[in-house]
């Protein structure tokens, strides 16, 4: 019987020629865009959390992404002011933190950044995205959408943040980010170590 020893890196460990090589290899046998379904889920519930419908809807990295929304056109159709008390008083007043009670309480522990009248960070998904889409909802109202438009407009917030991940994760930074959280190991060269021969 014959051992060979092999000798096994992290990628923060790699040359920059055997991290190039791995994060080629890589991005060519992966077909998945990281994070993409988080942003999709985010991106349905902000809708959700609604009284409105999607209709038909497309979201893709690199593509023309659209949404169209349906309900009721009166409110759909508000703008300005009245836009932005519907959207505060329909829409964020049940996100936001009560000022006493068990729902309070059961937050106070995490301290200032969890303090009472403010929309709970993540309310949605418990994912990041979730805020990124509430940020743009609010931004549209304020410089004068209508609620439609503003809604709508979330299919392009999608598609960007999914670029957004997809050129991350192209990033040697990103690689060795995803890399650590698999806990990969790669041999000298560069070459995924799945426990195997060579």
């Amino acid at each position: 019987m014959r051992t060979v020893d092999i000798p096994l890196f992290t990628a923060r460990e790699l040359s920059e020629t055997a991290l190039a090589r791995a994060a080629d290899d890589w991005r060519n046998s992966s077909d998945e865009i990281p994070h993409q379904d988080e942003v999709i889920e985010s991106f349905e519930a902000c809708v959700g959390h609604s009284p409105f419908r999607m209709g038909r809807w497309e979201i893709g990295a690199y593509s023309c992404s659209s949404l169209r929304i349906l309900g009721d056109d009166r409110v759909l159709d508000l703008k300005g002011p009245r836009a932005l008390a519907w959207f505060e008083n329909h829409y964020l007043a049940s996100l936001r933190i009560p000022w006493s009670g068990k729902a309070r309480d059961s937050v106070r522990r995490y301290g200032y950044w969890y303090r009472p009248g403010m929309v709970r960070p993540c309310p949605f998904t418990g994912v990041c995205f979730d805020d990124d889409f509430l940020e743009h909802l609010g931004k549209c109202l304020r410089e004068g959408d209508t609620v439609r438009e503003a809604f709508e407009s979330l299919a392009d917030v999608a598609r960007k943040l999914i670029e957004a991940e997809l050129e991350y994760i192209k990033s040697p930074e990103g690689f060795v980010d995803m890399a650590e959280a698999n806990a990969w190991e790669f041999t000298e060269d560069g070459k995924y170590w799945n426990g195997g021969s060579r």
